[in-house]
Order: structure tokens, then C-alpha cells, then sequence
């Protein structure tokens, strides 16, 4: 399991070639034509997930990734907990993401869900 996406997203990738979906999951799961570049931030290619090289900390870092992209998030307000109207709000522009830190850059969660009235 590489992370949940809503059917829409999976009917994306579906139309554009990149995916199949797997037999018996009644289209709700789809297997990617290609490797993505990197699975919960960890860089393509890299061995160390594999090689068994990581330290017990970045391991259990790596875990919990694993956890926070694969489990079900509802689309809620952050301020008031609606499901309608919802528009995406990034924390630290872009920009200015380039100028953090490398081990903050990847797998970094700063967007927030906000309601337009």
C-alpha cells in the first residue's frame, strides 16, 4: 500500500495509463504502472529501507510515514469541521520550502483544509 486517495484521483490515474486496477477490489484499488520516486519521503533508489542500514529511530520515523499515507483522512474544515466548500492552504509557501533544511522537505504536512463561506 503505497496511500489512500479518494475514487477520483484513482479514475486519474486510471484514464492517463498510469494504473490498472486490481481485480476483485470493485475498482476501489488500483496497482501504478511505475515506481514513484519516493515512498514516505525516502528517496528513489535509496537501499537504506531495504538493506536494513537504518537506525531503530529512522526506522521507526519511516514507520510512521508508512502509517500517516496509507491511513483514511476525512476532508474537514480545520476551523469549523465542514465537508463543503473546502479550498487548500499551504503553511509554507512553496517558494520558500526550497530554503528549509533537506529533512524537512520531504513528507512535510502543511496543508490545511479551510471552508470558504
Amino acid at each position: 500500500v503505497l496511500c489512500t486517495v479518494d475514487r477520483k484521483k484513482l479514475q486519474w490515474y486510471v484514464r492517463r495509463e498510469l494504473a490498472d486496477y486490481v481485480d476483485g477490489q470493485e475498482e476501489s484499488v488500483i496497482k501504478l504502472r511505475f515506481e514513484p520516486r519516493g515512498r514516505y519521503g525516502i528517496p528513489a533508489g535509496s537501499t537504506a529501507a531495504s538493506d536494513g542500514s537504518l537506525s531503530g529511530q529512522e526506522v521507526k520515523q519511516l514507520e510512521k510515514r508508512q502509517q500517516y499515507y496509507t491511513s483514511f483522512k476525512e476532508n474537514r474544515c480545520v476551523a469549523c469541521g465542514s465537508d463543503q466548500n473546502l479550498a487548500r492552504y499551504n503553511l509554507v509557501p512553496s517558494c520558500y520550502r526550497t530554503f528549509l533544511p533537506t529533512r524537512y522537505q520531504p513528507g512535510s504536512h502543511d496543508v490545511l483544509l479551510m471552508c470558504i463561506p
